[in-house]
């Protein structure tokens, strides 16, 4: 085997992350990086910079929460810990069932279709999926404060007058 043989992609064992820089360290002169650095470079090579925001935004949530939550005291009362538990273990069970729901469909994709497309597609989904989402608040917020405004002013006989007027007209 030749050398160029063995340095084919298909063959390396372990890069160095692109993120890293050939800046000597001075705790650890035999590869110029320490472990962490490396991980932490990996993770950020393979995740892309999603994973910092959400650490950084994170991370300044929890100290601007610090000021409002310094005085609190949590004080658990052990009479009401049995019945809370037995009240919240079925919706424990059924939300964690109704997210894995929610969320098993982007497997099946991955698996399901051409090996070549199948990532941008999950790409495409999740991104319509998020759409969809915000499109959703919008017709709660619709549903929740909208439809009580325009509906408080019909008394009786005049909503049942306008609904039929309209169910009428949109019958084929």
């Amino acid at each position: 085997m030749t050398r160029e043989e063995i340095i084919k992609p298909e063959n390396l064992v372990y890069k160095k992350p692109t993120l890293m820089n050939d800046n000597p360290m001075h705790y650890c002169p035999g590869c110029s990086h320490g472990v962490v650095h490396k991980l932490i470079a990996e993770v950020i090579e393979e995740t892309g910079y999603y994973l910092i925001s959400n650490l950084i935004a994170s991370v300044t949530a929890a100290f601007m929460l610090i000021p409002a939550v310094r005085g609190i005291r949590p004080r658990i009362k052990r009479k009401l810990l049995q019945p809370l538990f037995i009240y919240s273990l079925p919706l424990l069970i059924s939300g964690v069932t109704g997210t894995a729901n929610e969320f098993i469909d982007r497997q099946f994709i991955k698996y399901l279709l051409p090996q070549e497309s199948a990532m941008s597609t999950l790409g495409i989904y999740g991104a319509v999926l998020k759409l969809g989402g915000i499109l959703l608040l919008f017709v709660q917020m619709f549903r929740l404060a909208a439809e009580p405004f325009f509906l408080a002013d019909f008394k009786k006989e005049d909503f049942l007058k306008a609904n039929a007027v309209f169910f009428i007209t949109q019958l084929p």
